[in-house]
């Protein structure tokens, strides 16, 4: 007669042997699939190469430009994210300071000036790359799954949706494309977005920061070269900050008459101080630029119910599984010809 421990012991031992095989196939298809794209490191599974990035993720990837290339792959998470250089083609097609058509040409400009005029800057190409690359990378992990929250929460809340769609009609019309000045003369919507990104923080830390000498904060004593890790994520869902915080709500960033955003001081989606996050203002537009001119020509539902908020953590926090929208498009919305209000 075997014994319950034993043959609890021997169920244990061939789940965990079984699951170490079913991981070593799933990294075997990745990587064959990984031999079609440019070289670059290899990751370990399931989180990629992010243990290898280190406290300055930017220099590591410019040094590994410097190893792979100007184009190269590198497995983040389970995904593998490709890196471009492109310092080069815009030095050979940059003009003027008239037609700046990026922030790269904006960067090169500068450099160029400040270079000629012998004044002492740290502006350098590879300074440059390996920004772009952190942004590419992190920046637009962060934009998308940003997006996929405003959706989501467009489409389950279709009181607040209807209230976006009245402040387009209002505002916006439906002929003409919005644009960026819409947000001034929009309170609802941008405190809508607001909400969202307090509500389902895609980053919930910040990148470390190091003390630079030693310091004392809240009578807890932090030696020099200590590492700090900021929970965005546990600021914004704080109940001595935010009322009933796991509950969404616009509201909490209009005043009473819902006419006036209010500034938050525990709202920091992008960080804050100097060093927080430089696409901030590029994001919030985005966001509203995408979430208006969805809402002005379809409306957006979901079939699913209160699973479409369940999340996970993949380099940002995004929607756990799929999520089903529907897009029904509204008539006489077609828009006119682009006028000078367009810009």
């Amino acid at each position: 007669m075997i014994s319950l421990p034993v043959v609890s012991t021997y169920i244990s031992s061939n789940l965990s042997s079984v699951l170490l095989i079913l991981l070593f196939i799933r990294y075997i298809i990745s990587y064959n699939k990984s031999k079609r794209l440019p070289k670059g490191p290899y990751g370990l599974p399931l989180i990629g190469y992010l243990p290898f990035l280190g406290k300055n993720p930017h220099y590591t990837l410019w040094k590994l430009s410097k190893q792979y290339g100007s184009i190269y792959t590198l497995p983040l998470g389970k995904q593998n994210i490709i890196f471009k250089t492109e310092s080069k083609l815009h030095y050979k097609t940059l003009r003027n300071e008239i037609s700046i058509r990026d922030l790269i040409d904006g960067y090169l400009l500068e450099l160029k000036s400040r270079r000629t005029s012998s004044l002492p800057t740290t502006m350098s190409i590879e300074k440059l790359r390996a920004n772009c690359q952190v942004f590419l990378s992190f920046g637009s992990e962060a934009f998308l799954s940003s997006l996929e929250w405003c959706l989501i929460s467009v489409a389950y809340y279709q009181e607040y949706q209807q209230k976006i769609s009245d402040e387009i009609e209002l505002v916006v019309g439906k002929q003409r494309f919005p644009n960026f000045r819409d947000q001034i003369r929009m309170p609802f919507t941008v405190a809508f977005l607001n909400e969202v990104l307090r509500w389902k923080t895609v980053f919930p830390f910040n990148f470390t920061r190091r003390a630079v000498e030693d310091a004392t904060i809240m009578g807890h004593f932090i030696p020099k070269d200590t590492l700090i890790l900021s929970n965005i994520w546990a600021v914004h869902h704080d109940p001595t900050i935010w009322e009933d915080p796991f509950k969404f709500n616009p509201y909490r960033f209009l005043s009473d008459n819902t006419k006036t955003l209010i500034d938050h001081e525990g709202y920091m989606p992008f960080s804050i101080g100097k060093r927080s996050c430089v696409a901030e203002p590029f994001v919030r537009k985005l966001l509203f630029l995408y979430i208006v001119s969805i809402v002005q020509k379809f409306t957006v539902t979901t079939m699913n119910r209160d699973e479409v908020f369940d999340e996970e953590f993949n380099i940002t926090i995004k929607p756990k599984g799929q999520v089903n929208l529907v897009f029904q498009y509204k008539a006489d919305t077609d828009y006119q010809e682009k006028g000078s209000d367009d810009l």
